[in-house]
C-alpha cells in the first residue's frame, strides 16, 4: 500500500533470479483486501495503521494487540528504512531527523498521536479474566 511502483519494479528487477524474492515482491505488491480475502480463518493481521483508519467496530469484534516501540527506537528505524530507500537527501544526518520526527514532519507519521490514539481505548475489550494487553 505504501511502496511506491518504482520501488516495485526496482525490486522485480533485482529479484528476477531469486524465486523466494520474487515471491516476496509479488506478495508485497499486492493489495491487503486481496490478500485478507485469500487467507483461512483465522486469520492475522499486522499493520502500521492507526485504530482510526481501521474499521470502526475492530475492537467490538476481534482480539487486538498493540505494540507500540520507544520513540527513539523507532526514529533510528525510520531514519535507517529511509536511508535505504534513498528517501532522504545525501547530506541528511540523524539530529535533524530526530527534529522532525518530533514534529510528525515525516512520511510515516504522526507517531504521537498514533500511540495517544491507541492508548485511549486500552480499557476496550477486557475480560473479567485479563488485565488488558497495556501496560506503561
Amino acid at each position: 500500500m505504501l511502496v511506491r511502483d518504482e520501488q516495485i519494479k526496482e525490486m522485480e528487477e533485482k529479484s528476477e533470479s531469486d524465486p523466494k524474492a520474487a515471491d516476496f515482491v509479488e506478495r508485497m505488491s499486492k493489495p491487503g483486501y486481496k490478500a485478507a480475502a485469500a487467507m483461512e480463518s483465522p486469520r492475522h493481521f499486522r499493520t502500521h495503521l492507526p485504530l482510526s483508519l481501521l474499521p470502526p467496530n475492530l475492537l467490538d469484534t476481534c482480539k487486538v494487540v498493540y505494540v507500540a516501540r520507544n520513540p527513539k527506537d523507532v526514529a533510528v528505524s525510520y531514519y535507517n528504512l529511509n536511508s535505504l530507500m534513498e528517501d532522504l537527501p545525501q547530506e541528511a544526518d540523524f539530529s535533524k531527523y530526530w527534529e522532525l520526527f518530533q514534529k510528525d514532519l515525516l512520511m510515516w507519521t504522526p507517531f504521537w498521536s498514533h500511540v495517544e490514539e491507541a492508548w485511549s481505548v486500552r480499557q476496550r475489550g477486557k475480560t473479567e479474566k485479563g488485565t488488558g494487553i497495556f501496560r506503561k
